[in-house]
């Protein structure tokens, strides 16, 4: 990107690309065009990126539907976004003071389960990823997890799933223990990914 080029030399039609396109950035984009300043190369964001990774973006972003819309949009047909946010409460809900992670990035929105539908609104198909131990905790197989007082009201999250989600279908175990514990991905309520598609 330094000195307005995008790529040099220009890539081929075989190569394959990743490119950092922070989800802020297409949320907020009033642009359906990139117009490269070196090669004058218009890039059309639409339909063009196969999978979007939004790790603890989407809360920051004040349009939720916007963004999602624009996600819909940039996304090829059968793309995917690996979405996380910190599902801190049951029911998503505007944090009741304002609120700046330590970057001083504001805080629109806690989210909750019901972000699940919104997603399956835009079109999405959504299921969501989670530990087993999880998993079992929300589905009312193994014992609830007491919070660590971090802020997460767990028995909130886990009331909601049981009324918002269908715990067979929605659900999918990716990690089990062994595995989670390997890779810090404990207390597993910190660590939930909606995984959406855009169908064909």
């Amino acid at each position: 990107v330094d000195g307005g080029g995008l790529y040099d030399p220009p890539p081929n039609p075989s190569d394959v690309i990743l490119s950092y396109l922070p989800l802020c950035h297409v949320a907020e984009r009033a642009v359906t065009t990139w117009t490269n300043a070196v090669s004058g190369a218009v890039v059309h964001f639409a339909e063009s990126i196969d999978v979007l990774l939004t790790p603890h973006v989407l809360e920051h972003v004040p349009d939720t539907d916007r963004a999602l819309g624009e996600i819909a949009r940039v996304l090829k047909p059968g793309g995917h976004m690996f979405l996380q946010v910190p599902l801190q409460v049951g029911v998503t809900r505007v944090p009741p003071e304002p609120e700046f992670h330590a970057d001083d990035t504001p805080v629109f929105f806690i989210f909750g389960w019901d972000l699940t539908h919104r997603l399956r609104d835009r079109g999405f198909v959504v299921d969501v990823l989670v530990t087993d131990e999880w998993r079992d905790v929300l589905r009312g197989d193994a014992p609830a997890i007491a919070s660590k007082g971090d802020g997460f009201d767990v028995e909130g999250i886990i009331d909601s799933a049981r009324s918002t989600l269908d715990l067979d279908r929605d659900l999918v175990a990716i990690a089990d223990r062994d595995v989670a514990s390997t890779l810090g991905v404990l207390p597993p309520y910190h660590h939930v990914t909606w995984r959406c598609r855009k169908p064909n």
